[in-house]
């Protein structure tokens, strides 16, 4: 039985002495250290790819934003330019113009922003 043990042990030493082993190895000494380089200190690293991944949908969002207002100002500029009953809805409506004959009502709620 104490043979045994020995064994054991003699056994736990080899495989311990195998992992010391191959991990004193100098080339997996050196993609290690050059995984963890790539991965977290390098200007190209994970980190600052998904930032800038991030950064790219953000603008891309801007841009499909933006493109959609352009086309529907681009249409209300279009009906503003060749239709004159929609140019003076448009005074009316924004810069409360009015008629020679007419009186206009502004009516304000106590909620509105304007003061």
């Amino acid at each position: 039985m104490i043979e045994n043990h020995t064994d054991d042990s003699l056994n736990d030493e080899k495989i311990i002495f195998q992992w010391k082993k191959w991990l004193l190895n100098k080339y997996i000494i050196l993609t290690i250290v050059f995984l963890v380089w790539m991965f977290l200190f390098d200007n190209n690293s994970y980190f600052t790819h998904n930032a800038l991944n991030k950064e790219i949908n953000k603008l891309n969002d801007e841009k499909k934003y933006y493109t959609e207002k352009l086309t529907k100002d681009s249409i209300s500029y279009k009906e503003l330019k060749y239709n004159k009953d929609a140019r003076e809805k448009y005074a009316r409506e924004n810069y409360f113009m009015k008629k020679n004959n007419e009186d206009i009502f502004i009516i304000v709620n106590e909620n509105d922003t304007l003061k």
